[in-house]
């Protein structure tokens, strides 16, 4: 049954890892920035998820929309702030 557990997390870690990555690629190629804060803000949901379970007791799952909606606004945000003043500028 570990073998079981062991494939699932794996294969759930390489397709977070795939997503990650296909959001770095289309970010390069369609604007051409290298913009690494994808990773950073699936990462930072996780850790919103994992301390709403920790500190409150919120089921990870449930609280899985929350997070990506904080994440959404906190790259809105970047992205008003610190790259579109940028993006015209060599």
């Amino acid at each position: 049954m570990l073998w079981i557990q062991v494939l699932v997390n794996g294969l759930a870690l390489g397709g977070l890892y795939a997503c990650i990555a296909a959001g770095f690629s289309l970010v390069w190629g369609v604007l051409n920035i290298i913009n690494i804060l994808h990773g950073s803000l699936i990462v930072l949901g996780g850790y919103l998820a994992f301390f709403a379970y920790h500190y409150w007791g919120v089921s990870p799952f449930l609280f899985a929309p929350v997070a990506g909606l904080v994440t959404f606004a906190l790259g809105y945000a970047l992205q008003r702030v610190a790259i579109n003043p940028v993006m015209g500028r060599p």
